[in-house]
């Protein structure tokens, strides 16, 4: 959706600009009469969008609207979004096709009849409207007039957002994302019970298919409907026999005005409902964007949030709708003209970043009629030690990967909202057999050890065994059930903690290039400077480093490259895709100067054993300098550098520096600061290789081994010549 939505907004902006007036006589007064007030207040005026243009008026102007002897200033915009919370607006839609024509004049999240003294509103219960009662002499006139030509035009063009219905214009979502449906994770909250989304059953915004799959993934038993009264909720279509009409559902019928009286005893009732039923809970209105997002953040405040995990929370509506990215202008006046200045009225706060928000949402509570043990009971079956039973999730694999992995059809975020999080301990069943693993978002279960994997990046989930193949162990393929369920919650969360690297692909993130691409010489024990270089690939551009790399490459002179990564067809694709810039790196291919070996990624087998001794054989019969690389240049490169530099007489302490130099230039790992981490990397992976190497037990004391001896040894027994050995060691003295 990201890319759809910047280029819609790009589109509406461009219009914008085109259409904005010039600067001219100010068009004349427009007189109308109010011919309808909406469900929130909104005042619906005999004027339509196109004859107020035609008039002179344009979005973006600042116009005063007067209406029994008062006026009232307001821009001319599109969408309420056009303005903050609380602030009016003269809300003008016109489109030929669906034969859209109308303006009306409002307050965002407010009640503007009630405000001007137009009309007052008597509430029906089971109702999803009001009755008005005109409290002015019939017809009620209206006036435009303009106040400042262009005045608001500026802030209208960034505030432009477009949202589609269609399920197809957001690709890069998940159904759970499009459905704008997603646990609440931030501090203090139990995991796995609270849950905010659009609506499960209007279909309004054509959404309520995924939202209610969504919740009905996460188990969800308790429900607040901000948006709907009984007598709306029981109408829609498909709700009578269907899953959500089986929970416990309170039907509040909420307006959007946050500071009125109906809306705080509403949002009371609703929290006490959520205390005295069992979660998980969802909170929804129709979009799950302004009504479930206050009532969220009240919540939020309430277990502890910060202000940034709140705004970070409500934000995440506007991606999943518009596209608006974190970081951007845009981002910024959305947050503050909304969650901001709403949390910040409702506490009484100048500064919200700066405030008591666990305590200030207490008081808030208070105000709206809560007791203290209502509020008490409420944070106890919202807090961490909540009982709630997690969901058991079933998918089926879609792919058996490279490496044996079984990637499953489960997206990564589904998962999440059905409960699990990283570092949970969880059961697959899969095979006719089950199996006990942690969730981790890396490999950092020992190898030959089971996980279930999230990696960055990625979209899906997949069971994987570190350096070894899940598919075979489980006896699955394609099309196979997989079944997953919690075992632990929380069980692994040290170790995923303690091991959680994510790095990026932005140039501006690192140091130098050299950081960037991970390339460096190595020089240690008896190999000279300027013999041999490690480095991410200068091919494969996946994660943006190969033209780097290659042009370090080039610059240090190599002639001779081992790629552990590709296969020789892999290679070839790669220097016929589109955007291939790395030709200084097929040039010496197109020579017979690049191997190719596409390593297995486990490292105790006799086929990786066996290829890494021809990729050294290759070496030795070419000219230095030498290149060895894989993706990253952190695993695999990482082994066969350490095999060279221990066969020339490195000592441990060199070899495991030199592996976790990768670690540093990609996730900024500091040695002393990061020690724990540093060690625990350290012990699991370049250690673990060391005593492969030499044959002995992961976690073997290395002290006393003759390390080079031992890497001679390790490749003799697969199949390197001492012929070849002699060679390359003299090559890289």
């Amino acid at each position: 959706m990201k890319k759809c939505a910047v280029s819609l907004m790009l589109i509406l902006s461009l219009l914008a600009v085109c259409l904005a007036p010039c600067a001219a006589e100010a068009p004349g007064d427009v007189t109308a009469t109010v011919s309808d007030i909406q469900k929130y207040g909104n005042v619906v005026l005999s004027l339509g969008c196109k004859d107020l243009m035609d008039a002179g008026y344009a979005y973006g102007d600042v116009i005063t609207v007067t209406v029994g002897g008062t006026g009232y200033d307001m821009p001319i915009g599109s969408n309420y979004a056009d303005v903050d919370q609380g602030s009016m607006i003269c809300r003008a839609v016109y489109s030929e096709s669906e034969g859209t024509d109308y303006v009306l004049v409002a307050i965002n999240m407010g009640d503007f009849a009630t405000a001007a003294g137009i009309a007052s509103k008597t509430k029906i219960e089971e109702d999803p409207g009001y009755v008005w009662t005109y409290l002015m002499e019939l017809p009620v006139t209206v006036t435009v007039s303009m106040k400042e030509k262009g005045g608001y035009y500026d802030e209208y063009v960034m505030r432009q957002l477009s949202r589609s219905l269609e399920r197809n214009d957001y690709p890069d979502l998940t159904d759970s994302e499009f459905a704008n449906f997603r646990p609440v994770t931030t501090t203090g909250m139990g995991r796995g019970v609270l849950y905010r989304s659009s609506s499960p059953v209007n279909p309004e915004i054509n959404r309520n298919a995924q939202a209610a799959a969504a919740a009905e993934a996460a188990g969800i038993r308790t429900v607040m409907n901000l948006a709907d009264a009984e007598s709306a909720l029981v109408n829609y279509e498909g709700y009578e026999g269907s899953w959500y009409s089986t929970l416990n559902v309170i039907p509040l019928n909420l307006g959007v005005d946050f500071t009125a009286d109906d809306f705080r005893a509403g949002l009371a009732e609703g929290f006490r409902f959520i205390a005295s039923h069992e979660g998980p809970y969802l909170v929804h209105c129709n979009e799950g964007k302004d009504r479930a997002g206050f009532a969220s953040a009240i919540l939020e405040c309430l277990m502890g949030a910060t202000a940034e995990e709140v705004v970070a929370d409500y934000m995440v509506t506007y991606y999943n709708y518009y596209g608006v990215a974190d970081g951007t202008d845009q981002y910024n006046t959305i947050a503050s003209s909304n969650i901001v200045k709403s949390l910040s009225t409702a506490f009484g706060v100048n500064d919200l970043y700066s405030a008591d928000l666990a305590k200030d949402a207490e008081k808030y509570l208070a105000s709206v009629g809560m007791t203290a043990d209502e509020i008490a009971a409420l944070k106890a079956v919202l807090g961490p030690d909540a009982a709630v039973e997690e969901a058991t999730v079933t998918g089926r694999v879609t792919e058996i990967e490279k490496y044996g992995h079984a990637l499953l059809d489960i997206s990564i975020a589904d998962f999440a909202s059905a409960g699990f999080e990283l570092g949970d301990v969880v059961t697959v069943e899969a095979g006719g057999a089950s199996y006990d693993m942690p969730f981790f978002n890396g490999y950092y279960v020992d190898r030959g050890e089971m996980m279930l994997r999230a990696y960055p990046g990625h979209e899906y989930i997949a069971v994987c065994i570190n350096y070894g193949k899940f598919a075979e162990t489980a006896g699955i393929g394609v099309g196979d059930e997989v079944t997953i369920s919690l075992k632990e919650k929380a069980g692994a969360l040290t170790t995923q903690e303690v091991n959680s690297l994510v790095y990026t692909d932005a140039r501006a993130d690192y140091a130098s290039d050299e950081v960037f691409a991970n390339f460096r010489p190595v020089a240690l024990g008896d190999i000279a400077e300027g013999r041999l270089y490690r480095s991410a690939s200068p091919v494969n551009n996946e994660h943006g480093r190969a033209a780097y790399a290659c042009t370090l490459m080039v610059n240090a002179r190599v002639k001779t490259v081992l790629n552990l990564a590709e296969t020789p067809e892999e290679l070839e694709a790669l220097f016929a895709a589109e955007g291939f810039a790395s030709a200084g790196y097929k040039a010496l291919h197109d020579e017979g100067h690049v191997l190719a070996l596409g390593l297995p990624i486990n490292y105790t087998s006799d086929e990786f054993g066996g290829e890494v001794a021809r990729g050294l054989t290759f070496l030795s019969g070419q000219e230095v300098p030498y290149l060895v690389h894989c993706t990253e240049g952190k695993d695999r490169a990482g082994f066969v550098c350490m095999l060279l530099e221990a066969l020339m007489g490195a000592d441990k302490d060199g070899i495991v520096a030199d592996y976790m130099e990768s670690y540093v230039n990609y996730y900024h790992i500091d040695p002393e600061q990061d020690a724990a981490k540093y060690e625990m990397i350290a012990e699991k992976n370049v250690c673990q290789m060391l005593c492969a190497v030499c044959g002995l037990e992961a976690g073997t004391d290395l002290a006393g081994v003759d390390l080079a001896l031992a890497a001679r040894d390790y490749l003799t027994a697969h199949g390197m010549a001492g012929k070849a050995l002699d060679a390359l060691t003299a090559k890289l003295k």
